[in-house]
C-alpha cells in the first residue's frame, strides 16, 4: 500500500497558554478533530524555551509551571494549510513548523479508514475491518 504524501505541522505552546477559557492545545485539538484531520497527538515538554529565552524546565519547581507543549498533526498538505489560519487565530504567542511528510494510516487506523483507490486517504472513522484480508478475524476486533 502506498503513502500519501502530506505535511506535518508543529505547534509549539506553553501549556498554562488559554484560548476561550481553556487550554490552547486543548481548542487547537477541538478544532482539528472539527474539521476531520488525519492525525493528532499533544506531547508534552520536558524542557524548552521560546520567543523570550526563558528556559522552562522540570527540573526547577518554579519554572515547571509552564512546560512546552506542542500539538503536531498530519494530513494532506491542502487540509493541513486549509486549516493553519483558524489554528494561528488560537495561539496568542508560539511558533507553527511545517515539514513534507509520507503518512498512512496502519493497525485498527487502517481497518476503519481503508486507502481510497487513488491513494489518498478517507476521512476518519469510515470503512470496516470485517473482510480485510491482510487482518485474521483474530486481529480485526479491538483489544
Amino acid at each position: 500500500m502506498a503513502y500519501a504524501t502530506g505535511l506535518r505541522a508543529r505547534v509549539h505552546v506553553d501549556e498554562t497558554d488559554r484560548t476561550h477559557g481553556r487550554p490552547t492545545y486543548h481548542a487547537i485539538v477541538a478544532l482539528l478533530a472539527e474539521r476531520g484531520i488525519a492525525g493528532v497527538t499533544v506531547l508534552r515538554g520536558i524542557e524548552g524555551f521560546g520567543g523570550h529565552h526563558e528556559v522552562h524546565t522540570t527540573r526547577i519547581l518554579r519554572l515547571a509551571e509552564s512546560l512546552p507543549v506542542v500539538v503536531e498533526f498530519v494530513d494532506e498538505e491542502a487540509k493541513v494549510r486549509s486549516v493553519l489560519p483558524d489554528v494561528e487565530a488560537l495561539v496568542a504567542g508560539g511558533l507553527i513548523a511545517l515539514d513534507p511528510v509520507e503518512f498512512r494510516q496502519v493497525g485498527h487506523a487502517a481497518a476503519a479508514a481503508p486507502a481510497a483507490d487513488d491513494g489518498t486517504l478517507p476521512a476518519p472513522g469510515g470503512g470496516s475491518a470485517a473482510g480485510d484480508p491482510a487482518r485474521p478475524d483474530d486481529e480485526a476486533a479491538p483489544r
